[in-house]
C-alpha cells in the first residue's frame, strides 16, 4: 500500500472541497427561490384579502442583498407590498435570506401610532407535523411574544389590516 502523496491528497482534498461548495451553493440557491416564491404567494394573499375594500396597494421596487458566500453577493429585484388607507399605511418589505443563519424574512411596519409595534416581522420557517417527519412545510409565522411564534394565518392577517386602519 503506498502512501498519499502530497499532490495526490491536495487534488484529493480540493475536490472534495469544490463538491460541498457546489452542494452549499444549489441549496442557497434552492432556499432563495423558495423564498421568493413564498413572498409572491404572501402578496397575492394579501391583494386577495383587501380586493373590494377601499384599501389601494401598490408595489414599489426593492433592491435586495443576496450573500452568495461570505465573500460574494450580488443584487436582486424584489418588490415591497404596500397597502394605504387615508393616511395610514402597511408596508410588506422583504428582507432577504442571512446567510449565516439562514432567516429568511419580511418585515411589516406601519405608521399608526396608536398601534404597537409598529415593526412586525414574519419568519420563512419549516414546520414539521411531528419530530420524526424528515420534510415540512415552509410557513410564514409571526414572533407573538418573546418566543412564541404563530402561523400567520388569514385571521392574523385581517386583525393586522383592521387594527392598524381601523384603530
Amino acid at each position: 500500500m503506498t502512501e498519499e502523496t502530497f499532490q495526490e491528497r491536495f487534488c484529493r482534498k480540493y475536490k472534495e472541497r469544490m463538491e460541498r461548495t457546489r452542494r452549499e451553493y444549489a441549496e442557497r440557491n434552492r432556499l432563495f427561490d423558495d423564498y421568493k416564491r413564498k413572498v409572491g404567494e404572501l402578496f397575492e394573499t394579501v391583494e386577495r384579502e383587501v380586493d373590494g375594500t377601499p384599501i389601494t396597494v401598490e408595489r414599489q421596487p426593492v433592491d435586495l442583498e443576496r450573500q452568495i458566500s461570505i465573500f460574494e453577493s450580488r443584487h436582486e429585484a424584489f418588490e415591497s407590498l404596500i397597502l394605504k388607507l387615508q393616511e395610514f399605511e402597511i408596508r410588506f418589505v422583504p428582507e432577504g435570506l442571512n446567510y449565516r443563519t439562514g432567516a429568511a424574512t419580511v418585515r411589516i411596519e406601519h405608521n399608526n401610532p396608536r398601534e404597537q409595534p409598529q415593526t412586525l416581522y414574519l419568519h420563512l420557517r419549516l414546520v414539521r407535523k411531528n419530530e420524526k417527519e424528515s420534510e415540512g412545510e415552509l410557513r410564514w409565522m409571526i414572533k407573538i411574544g418573546y418566543r412564541n411564534f404563530s402561523t400567520f394565518s388569514r385571521e392574523l392577517l385581517e386583525r393586522l389590516i383592521e387594527g392598524i386602519f381601523l384603530s
